[in-house]
C-alpha cells in the first residue's frame, strides 16, 4: 500500500475521513446532503 500511496496522500485520506464522520453524525448536516442528492436526481 506505501508503494501506491505518498505519506501525504494517505494523511489527506485519513483526515478527510474522519471530518465525513464528524459531519455525517450531525442530523442536520446528514439531512441537508440527502436533500442535496434528492434534488440533483430529481
Amino acid at each position: 500500500m506505501y508503494d501506491l500511496f505518498s505519506n501525504r496522500e494517505i494523511a489527506t485520506g485519513f483526515w478527510l475521513v474522519a471530518l465525513l464522520i464528524l459531519a455525517f453524525s450531525k442530523r442536520n448536516v446528514r439531512e441537508s446532503f440527502i436533500n442535496c442528492i434528492k434534488i440533483f436526481f430529481g
